[in-house]
């Protein structure tokens, strides 16, 4: 992965970050512009996973904000921002290698992935992960 493409990386890990933290949807929303722009065709498995990992938390922060603004979404498993944070989770796992370089990545992404499908009332798929 080239300098400008990591500095992109952690500039939208950063604000999907803060976003959650600050309660501000303008920067998770600004993260994944940030991650739009990155050519997943040009990166190695490792580092598509690294990119979808990082989608994946900025939708899961992104339906986090809008369940915190309604609670009667907590089982919500259709919303948009809940569905992509499982899809990218999963496509996460799917590029990222049993390595020693991907290890903990790969455990965050199996973590995140349980724990999204559990909040969702998804109890025996979510023990997998």
């Amino acid at each position: 992965m080239g300098k400008e493409t990591c500095d992109r990386l952690i500039r939208a890990a950063v604000l999907i970050d803060e976003g959650l933290d600050e309660h501000e949807d303008n920067k998770l929303k600004n993260g994944i512009r940030i991650l739009d722009q990155i050519n997943p065709d040009t990166l190695n498995e490792g580092n598509r996973g690294e990119l979808h990992y990082y989608y994946g938390n900025a939708w899961w922060n992104l339906w986090l904000l809008h369940l915190r603004a309604d609670a009667r979404l907590s089982w919500s498993w259709t919303a948009e921002e809940a569905q992509r944070a499982v899809f990218y989770y999963r496509s996460s796992l799917a590029n990222l290698s049993d390595s020693p370089k991907d290890y903990c990545r790969r455990y965050q992404a199996f973590i995140n992935l349980g724990n999204a499908l559990n909040t969702f009332g998804r109890f025996v798929e979510a023990q997998r992960y």
